[in-house]
C-alpha cells in the first residue's frame, strides 16, 4: 500500500495536482479524471487497509473524501464534443449565476479538502513509520533502524514499527 500511495499520489503526480491545483469549472483532461476514478476503484478495498487504527482513520478518510469527488465529476462532467481527450461542467461562461456554478464551487471545495486529508495521511505515514514513503521498495528487504524489525514487502506482509507493510496477506 505504501509503495502504491506514492506512486498514484506523489506530490507533483495527476491525481494530487489535480486535488491541489485544478479549477473543475476549466475544461479537465479525461485521462485525469479516469486517474482519479481508477484510484478510487482500484484501491478503496480491504486488502489496501492499515492495522495501525491512527494510520487507517487518515486513510478512510481520505478514500472516502477521494470517493465522494470521483462521483461528483462522474455525475457532472462531460466529454467534449469536439475533443474526447477533453471534459467539463459545461458551466455557462456568459451567466455567472447559473447553478452549474454554485456545483463547481461545491466541487472545488470537495477537491480541497481532500487534498487536506491526503497531506494528513501522508504526515501520520511518515511520523508512524519514521521514514518518507518514496524510500519504501516492494523488492527489498528494508531495516528502519537495528531497534526494528526488518520488513519484507511485497507478497509476504512485513512490519516496520508494527505497522502493516505489504498490501497482501500474511503467511
Amino acid at each position: 500500500m505504501y509503495q502504491k500511495l506514492y506512486q498514484e499520489l506523489e506530490p507533483n503526480g495527476v491525481i494530487v495536482r489535480f486535488l491541489r491545483d485544478e479549477n473543475v469549472g476549466n475544461l479537465l483532461w479525461t485521462k485525469d479524471l479516469r486517474a482519479i476514478h481508477d484510484f478510487v476503484d482500484n484501491l478503496n478495498h480491504a486488502q489496501f487497509e492499515f492495522l495501525d487504527p491512527d494510520i487507517e482513520k487518515c486513510r478512510t478518510n481520505f478514500m472516502k473524501s477521494l470517493s465522494k469527488f470521483s462521483d461528483e465529476l462522474k455525475a457532472n462532467t462531460w466529454l467534449s464534443r469536439h475533443d474526447e481527450n477533453l471534459s467539463s461542467m459545461e458551466a455557462p461562461d456568459y451567466d455567472p449565476n447559473h447553478p452549474k456554478w454554485k456545483k463547481v464551487d461545491e466541487i472545488n471545495k470537495l477537491g480541497t479538502q481532500t487534498f487536506l486529508l491526503y497531506e494528513d495521511l501522508i504526515r501520520i505515514l511518515k511520523k508512524n513509520l519514521g521514514l518518507p514513503i518514496k524510500d519504501i521498495k516492494l523488492d527489498q528487504k528494508l531495516s528502519v533502524t537495528n531497534n526494528f524489525p526488518h520488513a519484507t514487502i511485497g507478497s509476504v506482509a512485513g512490519e516496520v514499527n508494527g505497522n502493516l507493510i505489504s498490501d497482501q496477506h500474511n503467511h
